[in-house]
């Protein structure tokens, strides 16, 4: 799921050329979704619950917003690279606030993926500016993402997984109708809207579905990982996202 939906939103940017807009819709859909499992009586939400995920909500949107961003400038293969530097800060925040200690086998792997992203950074051929501007605040913001989420949820084991999904959700929708709002809210936003098709309007609709099954996949994995260990599963699986763009 991950592997697909970076290129899926990749293309999706193209018919609907405003990133915080996408993310927007994304985490509206995905919050309706899981809503109806609530009046199905599948889901249990509170309003307590959720004020506990909000500063966690507003972390996970933010490097949502930020790598959309930077797909408007930069190809999937780049937007990797970035994540991948994300490791360095990860790893040591893992080992400072949560006592993670590393094998000598778990450290090389951390450096072999960094310098993997080094060496591709060093021959890309598409570089942009913006692009890369974009990236470092995607590469900043998910390290933050990573440590701070954790720790959310290492605190709140009792709330369950679909839950989490919906108050990351929530909390993470006002972030992106915050940034919509300053930078987005315009008649250009709006001619966007009226141009999509149906070809982009499906688009649009599988990176829906992809944003609610990676929700939920996401917050299953970050329970049972660390956050070292989950930063390098979601990186691995970028091969399959290389292999499909």
């Amino acid at each position: 799921v991950s592997a697909a939906m970076l290129n899926v939103n990749k293309l999706a940017l193209r018919v609907l050329p405003k990133p915080y807009a996408l993310s927007l819709i994304q985490g509206i859909v995905t919050c309706a979704f899981l809503m109806i499992g609530q009046i199905l009586g599948l889901l249990e939400l509170q309003s307590d619950t959720s004020k506990r995920f909000f500063l966690a909500g507003i972390f996970w949107a933010l490097p949502i917003a930020f790598s959309l961003q930077m797909l408007a400038y930069v190809n999937p293969e780049t937007a990797i690279m970035f994540r991948t530097f994300s490791l360095v800060g990860v790893s040591i925040g893992d080992f400072t606030y949560f006592g993670k200690s590393f094998k000598l086998n778990e450290k090389l792997s951390v450096v072999h993926i960094v310098l993997g992203g080094i060496l591709y950074a060093t021959s890309d051929l598409q570089f942009n500016v913006v692009g890369y501007y974009w990236g470092l605040l995607y590469t900043l913001m998910l390290t933050v993402n990573m440590l701070f989420l954790k720790a959310t949820f290492d605190v709140n084991k009792h709330v369950g997984d679909w839950e989490k999904t919906f108050y990351l959700n929530f909390n993470g929708s006002i972030a992106f109708l915050a940034l919509f709002l300053i930078f987005e809210c315009n008649g250009e936003t709006q001619n966007s809207l009226d141009a999509v098709d149906s070809s982009g309007a499906l688009l649009v609709i599988i990176s829906c579905i992809l944003g609610i099954l990676i929700g939920v996949l996401a917050t299953v994995t970050r329970d049972a990982l660390s956050a070292t260990a989950f930063d390098v599963l979601s990186n691995t699986s970028k091969f399959l996202t290389i292999a499909i763009s």
